[in-house]
């Protein structure tokens, strides 16, 4: 693969990086955001704040590193909207608030990460209670912390992040999503879980809930490593491989991201569509030879890599036949399926015996097709 980029400096290591959000063919409005910042000149882009890409921008990494996110928000009206704006807003602030304190100079990265995450869920979920034009809004995020070659990856909900490597694609996250979560455990396929009417059922969210737990892992970037940021208005219409196919065709990651969008829309372009391309170089990371395949690791901190609320119940019904419980205790997951008396109209979400208020079901379920 031959990423050709400009300006490439003697800096150990650099980042290539072209973002790109798209309202798509059918929605209004645009409730993707992203966020790209160098944490060491305390520079930034999002998707909001009026700058723009002519083409890829080089981020020389610095003391502080940099952070690059795809937030993806909920809620209606313009909730969505205002939820994955303060998602962004909020994780960049705090992380530059957090390195300005001297005291937090020996916490690490990806710590200082889950604290601006948890805080950015804090205030989204307080603005929801406290608002009621935007009661009920939420929002995923997936963000990468970038320090040095290391890139510690966290996710709250369905977006996603891809390493690509040595002409292989690898999907970094897990989606927190009711579908994913049979697809591990051989209930349906991951074509089932594409088509099927609970898509879009996640299980975290930013604002949903007080607590959240972002999932964690660390990888150990090398030159020519490539990451993929998306929301599912990408992930749902494209495919990794074909992903790995248009940046094999273009050398340049402005028309590869450029010609995702595209490829979303004319396959209907039902929601947002929001792509961060990072491609990596420099002699401070390890040579394409170094490592021969995408090794991914766990940090050692539990409460990092909690996967989901605990004591949650989710019951959603997979056919005319058929209903699935699934049950979180204690971070382990058990799936019970059930044969159906009779019909039932509509998924039903409880936490702990307790049926999730409507604002907070209608968050979480992230459909696509407006609500009867």
């Amino acid at each position: 693969m031959d990423i050709q980029n400009e300006g490439l400096t003697d800096s150990k290591v650099n980042i290539h990086i072209f973002a790109m959000t798209d309202v798509g063919r059918v929605r209004n409005g645009n409730e993707d955001n992203y966020l790209i910042a160098d944490l060491t000149k305390r520079d930034s882009w999002t998707a909001t704040n009026g700058k723009t890409f002519n083409s890829a921008i080089c981020i020389e990494q610095g003391e502080f590193g940099s952070i690059i996110a795809v937030a993806d928000g909920m809620g209606g009206a313009l909730a969505g909207e205002v939820a994955s704006l303060l998602a962004v807003s909020i994780v960049r602030d705090k992380l530059l608030q957090i390195q300005s304190d001297p005291n937090t100079v020996y916490v690490s990265k990806f710590e200082k990460l889950r604290t601006a995450i948890q805080t950015a869920n804090e205030k989204i979920f307080n603005e929801s209670r406290d608002n009621a034009e935007y009661s009920g809004m939420g929002s995923t995020i997936t963000a990468a912390i970038i320090d040095g070659d290391v890139a510690h990856v966290s996710q709250v909900g369905d977006s996603r992040c891809y390493l690509v490597r040595d002409g292989n694609i690898v999907q970094i996250t897990k989606d927190q999503s009711l579908v994913w979560q049979l697809v591990e455990r051989g209930i349906m396929t991951e074509d089932e879980a594409e088509k099927h009417m609970s898509r879009n059922v996640i299980l975290q969210a930013l604002g949903v809930q007080s607590n959240v737990n972002p999932v964690f892992d660390t990888v150990t970037l090398k030159q020519d490593d490539i990451l993929i940021f998306c929301s599912d208005g990408l992930s749902s219409k494209v495919k990794s491989q074909e992903m790995l196919e248009i940046l094999d065709d273009f050398s340049d990651i402005k028309l590869a991201t450029e010609r995702f969008v595209e490829l979303a829309n004319q396959r209907g372009g039902e929601d947002n569509i929001t792509v961060v391309v990072a491609h990596f170089e420099g002699e401070g990371l390890l040579h394409p030879d170094d490592l021969t395949t995408a090794e991914t690791k766990v940090p050692e901190d539990p409460d990092a890599t909690r996967k989901l609320t605990d004591d949650q119940n989710v019951t959603v019904k997979l056919s005319e036949e058929q209903k699935v419980t699934m049950r979180f205790i204690d971070d382990e997951i058990t799936v019970e399926l059930e044969e159906l008396e009779e019909l039932e109209e509509i998924e039903e979400v409880e936490d702990d015996d307790k049926t999730l208020t409507p604002e907070e079901f209608k968050a979480t379920r992230r459909l696509d097709e407006p609500e009867q």
